[in-house]
């Protein structure tokens, strides 16, 4: 009998010696796999290259959703959005797993500043944006929308279709959705963008959140006030998905078999239709989001007074 293999490095080496990879693919999962010197205790699941965004000099202001509360502190972004040992099979106990997923985001964070910063510039100019930067940036929404703790219990309340009867693991569910980035990448891609922009001299911005993608319900056809009742849940195609690339760029994407499948830029400048986009983090189903994130407090001013007025 063949004898059972102890690690990922040992089925990693099995995959390699069947000879079916390339040289880059036999070069990649060998730097995905290989165990750090020092292994990453406090795992992020927002990466700090996305709330830097949000933030002055690698500081940010933040705002309390169940509260309703703006604290008072500055907090670091290197203080936010994370757990020990958050992508282990088990939250808190170092496996791995848990640094492979590591391993694999640290690398996709480097790649994604540079994608950031092109494709901010492409959006901001007149002519087309490039299909591989569409393609890339859709690959990072993916990649934010899936590590998240929203998306483990959707993947947990998915558990029919990722765990089996011998998997007793708690993230178990969600180390395999994670998995499925490049099918939710597909599907981002496939679906109409509406790119708002704000202008440079906005007094309002985009903020964020402990959830950078947000799941909302679909959104009716233009001219329509209800969408059309269906026979089963709403899935990824059919939901709208909101995304601060930045304080002046906020991605929406939408269902498209109503809405066409254009990659369009949209300027705003009108307040209330910027605190609306920010207040969909605060309204979203299930309460996705804990708190929010900016370099001042300024939106969250707003914000606050619009939770108070619909409390009233």
């Amino acid at each position: 009998m063949e004898k059972e293999i102890q690690s990922i490095q040992e089925y990693t080496e099995k995959l390699i010696e069947a000879g079916d990879m390339g040289e880059q693919e036999v070069a990649m999962l060998r730097m995905l796999t290989k165990k750090p010197k020092q292994i990453t205790k406090k795992q992020h699941y927002v990466p700090k290259v996305h709330l830097k965004k949000f933030a002055n000099s690698k500081m940010q202001r933040v705002f309390d959703i169940e509260k309703n509360e703006i604290l008072s502190a500055e907090k670091s972004v290197k203080s936010s959005c994370w757990d020990e040992h958050f992508y282990a099979m088990e939250t808190g106990k170092e496996d791995e797993w848990g640094w492979i997923i590591e391993n694999l985001f640290n690398y996709t964070e480097t790649e994604y500043e540079k994608v950031r910063e092109e494709f901010e510039k492409q959006v901001f100019c007149d002519g087309g944006i490039a299909p591989l930067l569409i393609w890339e940036i859709a690959f990072h929404m993916a990649s934010l929308y899936a590590r998240t703790p929203y998306a483990r219990k959707k993947a947990e309340r998915m558990g029919w279709i990722f765990k089996s009867t011998k998997e007793e693991s708690s993230n178990f569910a969600h180390v395999r959705f994670i998995g499925m980035v490049e099918h939710i990448r597909n599907f981002f891609i496939g679906k109409p963008w509406i790119m708002y922009i704000l202008p440079e001299d906005s007094e309002f911005k985009f903020v964020t959140s402990d959830t950078p993608v947000v799941e909302l319900p679909p959104k009716p056809k233009r001219g329509e006030r209800k969408v059309e009742k269906s026979f089963h849940p709403p899935g990824i195609p059919e939901l709208t998905y909101h995304f601060a690339l930045s304080p002046r760029i906020m991605i929406e994407m939408l269902n498209p078999l109503t809405h066409g499948n254009r990659k369009k830029r949209k300027l705003i400048s009108n307040a209330s239709e910027i605190r609306d986009f920010n207040a969909n983090r605060l309204l979203a189903p299930e309460q996705q989001s804990t708190r929010l994130f900016a370099p001042n407090t300024k939106d969250f001013e707003v914000l606050q007074a619009f939770v108070n007025y619909i409390k009233e």
